[in-house]
């Protein structure tokens, strides 16, 4: 539902496709093949209506205290729109499809725009949080922990996809994937901005004893941190056209794995980068003595990625 919350905020048209027997995309598209899956998503409708048709087959309509608990549910996601002709239009059709009092399904959605209006003005008089992460660009280190440069990453860079897809797994790690993260990766490695300041908010939130839901990572974010979180909530569901070639495996033991990967990737990306740069370096002033000093910042580098690769790789065929 928060990745529906979110699409809904920014007047989306949410559909949804009903694969049965509780297949999710990848499971579905493994058994059935691709083409299943395309006739599938053409049949897709309007998230309300879905869940409105869902209450009706439970028979939620027909029961008094099962309909007001329904109409409660229906009212907190209508509320989300921000469109009031849109919102509008919803209601009065939703309440003709399923017969259901438009009256007490408008009242119950003005309500609950109420409560949401309250929340966010509490969340906008709290004073400014401490542990807000700094607006400053991502660093370069020496070896002893020194800033010496600024970095700023290519909006395509391989980096940057790397960086967002860690994101997606920390949105949804449990308090073992945090650990196993973190232990590798600091929230002030990241060299995009916005998604920096996520993994500080999520890192102060893991170890502060609270991570913070979508909704509320969303109040610290300006409009172009809103928009990348709303796409990273969003882009797991994606789907390939090459799944149907993929054999069905674990979907615990494949989301380990690839947080693995992830993590491995962020890390040796920033060695690579660090190499590289020395490298720079030496060319634009070469002499002996920055020879001698660079050549063994490399070794060193190249030392520290080779024992990480070992490492991780070690504990990703531990993964049975």
């Amino acid at each position: 539902m928060r990745s529906i919350e979110i699409l809904l905020r920014f007047d989306m048209n949410v559909k949804v496709v009903d694969l049965g027997g509780g297949e999710d995309p990848d499971s579905f598209i493994n058994k059935k093949g691709t083409q299943s899956f395309l006739e599938k998503v053409e049949s897709s409708v309007n998230f309300l209506e879905f869940q409105s048709e869902v209450y009706k087959r439970r028979g939620e309509f027909s029961d008094p205290v099962k309909m007001s608990e329904a109409i409660v549910k229906l009212a907190e996601t209508i509320a989300w729109i921000n469109d009031d002709i849109k919102r509008d239009l919803f209601i009065k059709d939703l309440a003709r499809k399923f017969a259901l009092r438009e009256s007490i399904l408008e009242d119950a959605v003005q309500k609950k725009m109420a409560e949401n209006q309250k929340l966010e003005a509490r969340t906008l008089r709290q004073p400014e949080n401490p542990a807000m992460p700094s607006q400053v660009p991502a660093v370069r280190r020496d070896n002893t922990g020194r800033v010496v440069e600024r970095i700023q990453v290519a909006k395509n860079d391989p980096v940057l996809l790397n960086e967002k897809e860690l994101i997606r797994i920390l949105l949804d790690a449990n308090r073992e994937m945090f650990e196993f993260v973190f232990h590798y990766v600091r929230p002030e490695d990241f060299y995009n901005e916005n998604l920096r300041q996520i993994a500080e908010l999520l890192y102060d939130g893991h170890y502060g004893g609270e991570v913070p839901k979508v909704d509320t990572l969303m109040t610290y974010m300006d409009e172009a941190g809103r928009i990348l979180l709303s796409e990273l909530v969003i882009e797991p569901y994606k789907f390939s056209r090459k799944f149907d070639e993929m054999l069905p495996n674990d979907p615990v033991k494949i989301s380990i794995k690839s947080a693995i990967d992830v993590v491995k990737r962020f890390r040796i990306l920033r060695v690579d980068q660090e190499i590289k740069e020395l490298r720079d370096d030496l060319r634009k002033d070469f002499n002996d003595e920055r020879l001698h000093d660079i050549s063994q910042s490399i070794n060193r580098l190249m030392t520290d990625k080779k024992e990480l690769e070992t490492e991780l790789n070690e504990l990703r065929s531990r993964v049975r």
